[in-house]
């Protein structure tokens, strides 16, 4: 596939298993793997799937330490990078945002709540979380369906462009 052989991409993780790496890929890209017999060969293929959702979060992610520590959060029509980053300094967790979210701002004023609240706060803004197995880090992506325009409109809301907000 052209398209594919042109991707480019830029990583710098240490101490990783190579399946947290094809994880990584598999959520941020939409590529799938495909092992050519029993060295650590694939053929890596652009997903025909239609973006899947990323699975709840288990009762064996909700017993996480790490997804249970306290944090807390203010921003006011910050963008979610800014979000995401006063997060990770606090939690000490990692996230990478795929393409789409640029736009969305978020305004949260979180005290002393979990990193599943946190989640759970994303998910009600249209964006989708999911750790990489055995990480602390989590990818970030726009729920399927999500419309694209609300988090513009949240934005000309919280700066009084009202007429704006409803076009």
């Amino acid at each position: 596939d052209p398209e594919l052989a042109e991707r480019k991409l830029t990583i710098f993780i240490k101490n990783v298993r190579l399946n947290q790496v094809l994880e990584l890929l598999q959520k941020t890209k939409d590529l799938d793997f495909q092992r050519v017999g029993a060295a650590d060969n694939f053929i890596v293929r652009k997903s025909t799937l239609p973006t899947r959702e990323f699975p709840p979060l288990t009762q064996q992610d909700l017993a996480d330490p790490l997804l249970n520590r306290l944090v807390t959060v203010r921003v006011k029509n910050a963008p979610l990078t800014t979000f995401l980053e006063v997060l990770s300094e606090q939690a000490r967790i990692n996230f990478i945002i795929t393409g789409g979210l640029e736009n969305i701002r978020i305004t949260a004023f979180l005290e002393r709540v979990t990193i599943v609240d946190v989640l759970q706060f994303l998910k009600a803004r249209g964006c989708s979380a999911s750790r990489v197995t055995g990480t602390d880090l989590f990818i970030v992506r726009r729920t399927a369906g999500a419309p694209d325009g609300l988090s513009d409109a949240e934005g000309k809301f919280d700066d009084k462009k009202y007429e704006e907000a409803v076009k």
